[in-house]
């Protein structure tokens, strides 16, 4: 289930939204997540640029994938949701953007002490947006809750 192309389709039919702005998922091993996005019309905001709402919704689902991913192999049922959102907005973001994260140890920690002790963990997962040339566009960090689901 976890390749980029049935994510992408995933994504087309779950979070329509993401799909029509242009993000797409390029990546995604036990090391590193990472989406793309070009900048296009349907994306952009008035002064020519990515919309910084695109550009949040990148970085969530960076961090966001490797997180369900991970709930899903451990095939017990898990809630999980954003409870906080920062961002740091450092350049205008044109051309393509590629969205990344690969601090999946913090993930998997979190995850295993939440199943452990049957008790809901809250971390925060930080993802990057960087243009062609590798320089950072953007920074997000995203407060995640997970807490195994009990009587289901």
């Amino acid at each position: 289930m976890f390749t980029p192309r049935k994510l992408n389709r995933f994504l087309m039919t779950h979070i329509p939204v993401a799909w029509i702005a242009g993000i797409r998922v390029a990546k995604l091993t036990d090391e590193v997540c990472e989406l793309q996005l070009r900048h296009r019309w349907i994306n952009q905001n008035p002064f020519g640029s990515v919309y910084f709402a695109v550009l949040a919704a990148g970085g969530e689902l960076a961090t966001g994938i490797p997180l369900f991913r991970e709930v899903k192999a451990a095939k017990r049922p898990v809630s999980m949701l954003v409870t906080e959102q920062q961002a740091r907005f450092l350049k205008k973001a044109r051309g393509r953007v590629r969205f990344v994260f690969n601090d999946m140890d913090i993930i998997r920690q979190n995850l295993q002490e939440a199943l452990d002790n049957g008790t809901a963990r809250v971390f925060t997962l930080t993802s990057r947006a960087l243009d062609e040339q590798g320089q950072t566009l953007a920074e997000f960090r995203f407060q995640w809750s997970i807490k195994p689901k009990h009587n289901v």
